[in-house]
């Protein structure tokens, strides 16, 4: 894939830094690029620049970027893996308390329609609350 500076999908955080006493603009893919600037959007343009330099000197010495976390694709699961001792305090907490471990794990309460606006309750069996979602001793939050 041929990278075209003006047009890259990197994802940038701008924060003022009071240690520094300038916004710092980093870049989520690059970590280890950072540039300071007095105003935001000096610090935007810095590190937009930096990234577009690092972007041509990698590809320079043929070196492989990066995918952008916007192009990458997403499962909409996420595996967290854990020990069967913590597995089994927080299936427990999560019963006594009538939690699903997720909501154990997030801290927020799940809605009727799981956050879809205009979708009701969604229909199938109820799985029993003592039942987490189990593969081995892995953790699945769905």
């Amino acid at each position: 894939m041929c990278y075209q500076p003006a047009v890259n999908h990197y994802t940038y955080r701008i924060g003022w830094s009071p240690y520094l006493g300038e916004y710092v603009g980093s870049c989520l893919e690059l970590p280890f690029l950072r540039r300071e600037a007095p105003t935001a959007q000096e610090a935007v343009t810095a590190i937009e620049a930096a990234v577009d330099r690092y972007i041509e000197a990698t590809q320079a010495c043929g070196e492989t970027l990066p995918t952008p976390m916007a192009d990458r694709s997403y499962s909409a699961t996420i595996v967290v893996r854990t020990s069967p001792e913590l597995h089994s305090r927080l299936a427990l907490a999560a019963a006594e308390q009538r939690e699903w471990v997720v909501q154990k794990l997030s801290g927020r309460q799940l809605s009727d329609g799981l956050g879809l606006s205009g979708w009701g309750r969604l229909a199938g069996p109820k799985v029993p609350e003592s039942q987490a979602i189990v593969v081995s001793h892995d953790l699945i939050v769905m």
